[in-house]
């Protein structure tokens, strides 16, 4: 009975285990993306960006989280959405007239 237990118990924590890394996995850090000569790259998060980023995937219903202080978002977000999630975050009268 002991080792049925044990057998159930191992099982349980490799589920647990394979599911949190599914979980984890399927998120990468969201990094500003800035638009030049028709390349994307990636621009340093200010503090205040970070706050205002936050709000826009709310407002847009995004799955993200937040870890060690670092924004994470779902990995099949695609480089445009996150240019124009990072235009948003930074245009003060967007975040007026959306977020009230």
């Amino acid at each position: 009975m002991v080792g049925l237990k044990v057998t159930y118990l191992k099982y349980f924590f490799f589920i647990l285990l394979m599911s949190l890394f599914v979980y984890c996995s399927n998120y990468e850090e969201f990094k500003p993306l800035t638009l030049k000569n028709g390349k994307y790259s990636t621009e340093k998060a200010s503090e205040k960006l970070n706050k205002n980023i936050q709000k826009v995937l709310n407002y847009y219903n995004v799955d993200w989280k937040s870890e060690n202080g670092k924004i994470l978002i779902p990995k099949n977000i695609s480089e445009e959405l996150i240019w124009n999630y990072t235009n948003k975050a930074k245009d003060s009268v967007w975040l007026k007239e959306h977020l009230k």
